[in-house]
This record gives structure tokens, C-alpha cells and sequence, in this order.
């Protein structure tokens, strides 16, 4: 049968205080995790002035914080860092923190997946249609206050791009949306899994309605590349949203209590 029997690892009863102070001007955006599985999770962070950052680590053993190697990766020119720590433990909270030259990010907190052959309760967080002109978004608040999640589910429209037709006001718009104080917050609470809408190009969209103008690397839209350099996940077509034209499915096994498929409307 289905059903669950096996308890969960036990969620830290404390926050991890990280290795030093934030610093909002070396990290405007803060720490992401996302794309959980049972050996690792992406991170994510925002040094607009870094070459490369460091990720301190620490993971939840049941009863403390025991601090875990650290992993150094390049930015990319723009300032982004996805970088992916591989071989963590199955059902285990984990904390992140990055650092370039003595200065810290906020820290940010994920839970890698169940084992696959594990039979235990999952529990999603799920949002969509987050037109940016709202302000700050209080369900994402709400939501928390009712307890820790395994995944928050991104499910499109996390932007309003209508009208928008370069890279860098894609960029800017993400940016401005994710530095809100209650998409931060989210953003260390749990990890997240974004799929994408239309709004995230513009009002009903459609591939064949992509200028050729907004064609770049590979050749991908403006709308990907903000999508895939400002939200954690690798940039790479086995995990990110790829060319619209592709698929863009995406699986995230839960155990066995649920194989999540993450696919665009």
C-alpha cells in the first residue's frame, strides 16, 4: 500500500547562526536553495562585485549544527553563483551561507529529499501570479507560520514581464521582485522549485511569438536567461526551464509518497 509509515528526521530546533554578519550590499538577494533531491540541492546567490564565492555549510544531526566542507565557485560575469553540493544525506536539513572577502549573505535553509524507497509525509508550499505592482505578498508570511515545508512550488507568473523586450529590464524586474522582504523570507525557509507562465515573457505567450531580436546564446530568449541566472537552478537543460520550444518537464522524486512533475502551463 501507500501509506506512510516511517518517520521524518527531526526539523533543527534552532536556526544555524551562520559564520558572520549579513552584509545586503555584497549580497542584495540573498541566499536561494531549490531543486531538492535525495543527494543535493542547488544554491544560489547574487555578488554583483565577486569573482567567486564561497558556501559555508552546516547540516542538522537531531540534536545540533555540525558544520559541514565548504565549496568555492566562480560568479558568473553578471554576479551569479549556482553552484550544487552533491553526496548530502537523504531527509536532512541543511544550511547555507556564502561569503566573498569577509563579508557574509543571509543564510538560507533546505531539507534534501526522502531516499527513494522511503515511505513518509511530504509537505508543499505552492504560489502563483505574483504581479510585482502588489508589493509585499503576506501568503508567503502566512504560509510559513504554518510550519516547516519540503519545497516551495514556484508555480509561474512569480513575474509580470508584459512588455518588457531586453535582458537587462528581465533582469532588473526579477531582481526588484525577489528582493522583497517576504520572498526573502520564503527563500530561507525552504528550498524552492520554479516553473514558468506566460507572464514570465509576457501576456499569453507563445513560442512562435518570441522576436527573433530576443534571441541570444544557443540560442536562448532574454525571458530564460533572467529566468535561469536569477532562480536556483543549474543552468543547464537537465534541470532549467530550456529553449521554449523544448520541453520543459521536470521530476522530482519524494519517496515514496510522490514523484512531483513540475510542468509549465
Amino acid at each position: 500500500g501507500g501509506s506512510t509509515t516511517e518517520p521524518r528526521s527531526l526539523a533543527p530546533t534552532a536556526p544555524w547562526p551562520g559564520r558572520g554578519a549579513v552584509n545586503p550590499e555584497t549580497f542584495p538577494l540573498g541566499m536561494q536553495t531549490g531543486e531538492p533531491n535525495p543527494a543535493s540541492f542547488v544554491v544560489w546567490t547574487y555578488a554583483p562585485t565577486a569573482l567567486q564565492v564561497t558556501v559555508h555549510m552546516a547540516r542538522w544531526d537531531g540534536t545540533a549544527w555540525v558544520d559541514e566542507p565548504s565549496l568555492t565557485g566562480p560568479a558568473s560575469a553578471e554576479g551569479y553563483l549556482h553552484i550544487e553540493p552533491d553526496g548530502l544525506s537523504p531527509d536532512t536539513t541543511y544550511a547555507v551561507q556564502s561569503e566573498v572577502d569577509g563579508t557574509f549573505s543571509a543564510v538560507a535553509q533546505a531539507r534534501t529529499a526522502p531516499a527513494l524507497d522511503a515511505r513518509v509525509e511530504v509537505r508543499f508550499g505552492g504560489i502563483s501570479c505574483l504581479d510585482q505592482l502588489h508589493g509585499e505578498f503576506p501568503a508567503l508570511d502566512a504560509l510559513q507560520s504554518l510550519g516547516p515545508i519540503d519545497a516551495m512550488l514556484w508555480l509561474g507568473d512569480t513575474i509580470y514581464a508584459d512588455g518588457l523586450s531586453t535582458e537587462a529590464g528581465y533582469r532588473n524586474l526579477w531582481q526588484t521582485q525577489l528582493a522583497k522582504g517576504s520572498m526573502q523570507r520564503m527563500f530561507q525557509s525552504a528550498p524552492g522549485i520554479f516553473i514558468w507562465d506566460d507572464h514570465e515573457v509576457t501576456n499569453n505567450w507563445d513560442p512562435q511569438s518570441i522576436p527573433a531580436q530576443h534571441q541570444i546564446l544557443l540560442p536562448l530568449p532574454f525571458p530564460y536567461q533572467s529566468h535561469t541566472h536569477t532562480l536556483d537552478c543549474l543552468v543547464q537543460p537537465k534541470t532549467c526551464p530550456p529553449h521554449p520550444l523544448h520541453s520543459l518537464s521536470q521530476s522530482f522524486p519524494q519517496g515514496k509518497a510522490t514523484d512531483l512533475e513540475a510542468v509549465p502551463s
